[in-house]
Formats: C-alpha cells, sequence, structure tokens
C-alpha cells in the first residue's frame, strides 16, 4: 500500500511539475510577445466620427435595416465588436527608409461572433471623391494624407466604420515569407512571364520563396491586369496565414519579430496581441474574399490621358455590406 502511495505522489509531482512548467513556456511566450511587438511602429488616429469619415446616421441605415447590428459595429469604439473591420495598406516601398504610395489596399473583417475572417480588394484605380482634392484614384488619398486620410476615404466613399489600419511593404512581405519558409501557389500558364525574373520558367504548384512571392503578388501585365493582381495578394495573404496558424504560436512570435521594422499599425500592442491571439483561435476555413469594383458594374474612364474606375455607387456599397456584415434584402 505504502509503494503505491508513493508511486501516485511521485505521479502527481510529475504533472505539478509538468504544468508548471508548461504555464511558465506560456507565460513567457506572452512577455516575449508583448516586448516584441511593442517595438512596433505606433501611429495614433483620432477616435471622433467625424475625423475619421464614419457617418453614423448610414449605419443606421445599412442593408437590412438591422439595427441591433448596425449597433453592434459602432461599439467598437468602446472595444466591444462582434465585427471589427482594418485597413490593410500594402506600400510599394522596399525599405523602412523610403516613402511609398499604398499600392494595395484591402478591407480586413474579423467576425468574431461566427469566427469568420473575409478580405475585399479595393482596385487603385477607383474614382473616389478625396476631401480637399476632388474626384481622382483612391490610392492618392494615402500621397495626400497618409493613413488617415486614406481611411477617410475609404469611410466616406464606401459608407464604412473603420478605425484602425495595419501597412506592411514590400520589403515586409518577402521578410514573413522567407520567415515562415515560404508559400505553395500555383502559377498559371500565362503568369510565368511575370516570374521569369525570380527563376519560375514553367507553370505549377511551387513553393514561393520571399522574391517570388513578392514578384507573383505583382503581376500586372499578364492576365486580367490589375484586377487579377488584387486577387494575388490576397491569395499570398491568405497563404500566410493557413502557414502561420500551421507552424503554431512559436512561429507567429519569429514572424512578429521578422516583420517589426516594416510595419505600422493605429493598434495599440494590447489590442494587437488580443486581435492576432483570437484570430490564431479561429478555424481552419478559408479567407472569404472579394474585389470591388464588381464585375459589370463598373466602366472605365479616361480624363486627361489618365485612366479611373468608375463604379456603381449603389450596387458596390449595397454588396460591400452585404458581404461584409452578412446583411441581404
Amino acid at each position: 500500500m505504502g509503494c503505491i502511495m508513493k508511486k501516485i505522489t511521485r505521479k502527481k509531482k510529475i504533472i505539478f511539475i509538468l504544468s508548471l512548467i508548461f504555464i511558465l513556456i506560456i507565460v513567457t511566450t506572452g512577455l516575449i510577445a508583448f516586448a516584441e511587438i511593442n517595438k512596433i511602429s505606433s501611429v495614433k488616429l483620432p477616435k471622433s466620427d467625424d475625423a475619421l469619415g464614419i457617418n453614423t446616421d448610414v449605419y443606421n441605415k445599412l442593408p437590412g435595416g438591422k439595427q441591433e447590428d448596425t449597433k453592434v459595429e459602432i461599439k467598437e469604439e468602446k472595444k466591444e465588436p462582434t465585427i471589427t473591420n482594418i485597413a490593410l495598406f500594402g506600400d510599394d516601398r522596399t525599405s523602412p527608409d523610403k516613402n511609398g504610395r499604398s499600392d494595395s489596399i484591402i478591407v480586413f473583417s474579423i467576425n468574431e461572433t461566427d469566427k469568420s475572417l473575409k478580405m475585399c480588394s479595393i482596385m487603385r484605380d477607383s474614382y473616389v471623391s478625396i476631401e480637399g482634392h476632388g474626384m481622382t484614384k483612391i490610392n492618392h488619398a494615402y500621397s495626400y494624407g497618409g493613413n488617415l486620410l486614406a481611411i477617410k476615404t475609404i469611410n466616406q466613399n464606401f459608407n464604412l466604420n473603420i478605425r484602425d489600419f495595419i501597412k506592411v511593404d514590400f520589403g515586409g512581405m518577402q521578410k514573413i515569407v522567407d520567415n515562415v519558409g515560404g508559400v505553395e501557389i500555383q502559377i498559371k500558364d500565362y503568369e510565368v512571364q511575370g516570374m521569369i525574373s525570380s527563376g519560375i520558367t514553367k507553370s505549377g504548384t511551387y513553393n514561393l520563396n520571399g522574391k517570388q512571392a513578392l514578384a507573383y503578388s505583382r503581376i500586372r501585365y499578364y492576365g486580367n491586369s490589375d484586377f487579377e493582381r488584387t486577387e494575388r495578394q490576397r491569395i499570398v495573404i491568405e497563404k500566410l496565414f493557413e502557414k502561420i496558424k500551421k507552424n503554431g504560436v512559436v512561429q507567429l512570435l519569429s514572424t512578429v519579430n521578422a516583420l517589426l521594422p516594416y510595419v505600422e499599425t493605429s493598434l495599440d500592442k494590447t489590442d494587437l496581441i488580443n486581435l492576432g491571439l483570437k484570430v490564431m483561435d479561429f478555424g481552419p476555413s478559408s479567407i472569404k474574399q472579394q474585389r470591388i469594383p464588381y464585375d459589370g458594374h463598373y466602366k472605365d474612364l479616361m480624363l486627361k490621358g489618365v485612366y479611373y474606375l468608375q463604379w456603381d455607387k449603389e450596387y458596390t456599397i449595397k454588396e460591400l455590406h452585404n458581404f461584409l456584415y452578412d446583411y441581404r434584402n
């Protein structure tokens, strides 16, 4: 009997020690993440709806007319959202000491209720109204007034309620792809021409390194030009997300560390960590994707030799809200 009790006691001690080690690992990991993420370049944005171009009255008339759902969105300012919309900007600079333009504009939507992720690219040639600058291309907003004007322009033209942004430049994208060990992407026949300089000479499925993934995301003159280009950018982001989730928390920390010099965000470190942990906990389902303008609801526009995409505002806003908020009339 005494031997049995000793074995039980020893077993409890082992379990206790293993549990303690596990807790220490979790705590240490959290502290490292907090310390590293504190190095990210943080940009404070104003909080008022007016400064961000958010029309609160519009949210009381969202598709479906669901007052309770619109109130959920307005609660974002109180940090109680079920849906959080963030602007993702891809800067075309290749090093942290150079200025660039918002070459890629994506509305990234996180639904904490059904644990789903959505991405909607906005074509950079979209013809929009930019406060103080009249009608022009949407990616000019970033050049004119940085992150704040870019967010305000998206909110004002598409009746959205974006309050935060994350900006990553192309140098950062190369680093993160290399850090996770590459991303598996299928190269189509007509895309090969845009990949030759990075060593891809025929179609097929490849594990692309950072340089190759960047080349892939920037293919513009083959296929359906900029329309497919935005799709490629979303594919790279989705593949990265899948790879990081698969590799786990340790890989996430390593990736964050590699990406630090290339990231700028309005989210504070606590919110960023919490958001990251929530997203990592989401299921394996794919990220839902769209692009605006929508097919059949835009036309080419040439003004003084400059090309624009003129889009159907009523249809686009309705469908975008349907996509982000799951409203259906």
